[in-house]
């Protein structure tokens, strides 16, 4: 099943679909080598000012899959009701948005994680300079691009980890024209991001919910900005996944019958 632009970036689908850390001045800077570079946080003369910017308590995940110091001041949108790693911050002046989403993946290494990452963009016509690197430490995947949806356009980085059989995925997104202002804030805050190392790596099982509450997740939101289409695609896909699944069965049921 293939899914538009922005259904497949509403699923998290790279996200992971958000979606590391070394030296970098911006997103679009190109020191290091051709195949892999060191994501670090950037040294400026504002360091301090940035310092203050983020806070010095550590949000930890309610699942238990991750760590990150937001940014000082940002609101905080959990999702106690998916099962997986998730949240957003959010600036409540400038509307930038910094999302965190972990899951159970069958993905196995980032080489596989990368061309399945290809070919998504080969398949949507989306340009996301998909390039190998490392954050704290950890072989990444950084991603950047500016994608337009529901004539809303935003400028998106996105950071992918694999660990343990888990991906990781840091988004940092804003308007075009504030994507700068805010990066040195928002890069700041993502690399205190610790993945939560789990003793043993997940089952077929925790793979199965976790992809299911991603479709889950997007034809809810489909349904709630009035994209029917888009929520019946979401439904098929998470219905292959889990044909017995009763939210998506009510779900397609009451589309059915409206």
């Amino acid at each position: 099943m293939r899914l538009n632009v922005t259904g497949w970036l509403m699923a998290g689908g790279v996200v992971l679909v958000m979606i590391g850390c070394g030296q970098q001045s911006n997103p679009g800077d190109k020191a290091g080598t051709a195949n892999e570079r060191s994501e670090r946080p950037r040294a400026s003369s504002g360091q301090r000012t940035q310092q203050s910017q983020v806070q010095s308590s550590v949000y930890t995940d309610p699942k238990g899959f991750f760590t990150v110091a937001p940014p000082t001041a940002w609101t905080v949108q959990e999702y106690p009701q998916d099962p997986r790693g998730k949240v957003a911050f959010k600036d409540p002046k400038t509307g930038n948005e910094l999302r965190v989403l972990a899951k159970a993946t069958d993905i196995s290494d980032i080489g596989a994680l990368i061309s399945n990452l290809k070919l998504k963009e080969q398949e949507l016509g989306l340009t996301m300079n998909i390039e190998q690197t490392v954050f704290n430490g950890m072989p990444a995947v950084k991603r950047t691009s500016t994608v337009t949806m529901q004539g809303i356009t935003r400028k998106m980085l996105w950071i992918d980890l694999l660990v343990d059989g888990y991906s990781h995925n840091i988004q940092y997104s804003s308007t075009p024209s504030g994507f700068d202002r805010g990066y040195d804030v928002a890069w700041k805050s993502i690399i205190t991001y610790a993945p939560t190392h789990k003793q043993s790596t997940p089952g077929s099982a925790d793979v199965k919910k976790h992809e299911v509450a991603k479709w889950l997740r997007l034809a809810q939101v489909s349904i709630e900005s009035g994209n029917v289409s888009a929520a019946k695609e979401a439904i098929k896909v998470g219905l292959e996944v889990d044909p017995e699944n009763q939210e998506l069965l009510k779900l397609k049921s009451q589309i059915t019958a409206k």
